[in-house]
């Protein structure tokens, strides 16, 4: 009898199928898992990350001055220093801005989420250091 790949019949010798978990999403629609039993990922807007980026938007803010008034206002080589600390300090101050905003919103408090949002550079810095770390317990 002769054995083509049309006429093959399940038998003990076909391998195990694999089993996918299907995880729902919180926003009602399905996300497949392929890491069957994964530890949920960490937050990245944690208390550090926000201080790491607030100290640099502060120091490349406080640095842009003195460079660009150096520069000629803006030419040479000092300009180029001068635009990347701008730079730098739009960039790294919009990431902790949004991250105080968002770590305000965790902590469970609108007074933190309004020191975030109206004070650009030093109110994620007062949310990190001075917003309580868990949200309030509901009864």
């Amino acid at each position: 009898m002769a054995v083509d790949g049309a006429s093959r019949s399940n038998t003990s010798e076909d391998p195990p199928s694999a089993t996918v978990e299907i995880s729902t999403d919180p926003f009602g629609g399905s996300a497949i898992d392929r890491r069957p039993g994964s530890a949920p990922a960490a937050p990245f807007f944690t208390r550090n990350t926000i201080l790491a980026f607030s100290a640099v938007a502060i120091a490349s803010f406080l640095a842009f001055a003195p460079l660009y008034a150096a520069s000629d206002h803006g030419s040479g080589a000092l300009g180029v220093f001068a635009a990347t600390a701008e730079g730098l300090t739009a960039v790294t101050g919009t990431v902790a801005w949004i991250g105080g905003c968002l770590l305000a919103i965790r902590r469970g408090s609108m007074l933190w989420v309004l020191v975030a949002l109206f004070v650009p550079l030093v109110g994620p810095v007062m949310v990190a250091l001075f917003s309580p770390p868990t949200p309030p317990a509901t009864r």
